[in-house]
């Protein structure tokens, strides 16, 4: 919540994001980069559970 106050003050209402989703951290690969493919799964089983 206080992030999207923050968000509000410095972005045009078009650039704000309609949802927040939190994570514990950003899944990584074994070479340390973001695991995109994984991201993108736990953001989808977070959508369908709410």
């Amino acid at each position: 919540q206080e992030l999207g106050k923050k968000l509000s003050e410095e972005l045009p209402n078009l650039a704000l994001p309609k949802k927040y989703i939190t994570i514990p951290e950003f899944p990584r690969m074994g070479s340390g980069k973001t695991d995109f493919r994984t991201l993108t799964d736990m953001v989808r089983g977070i959508e369908d559970k709410t």
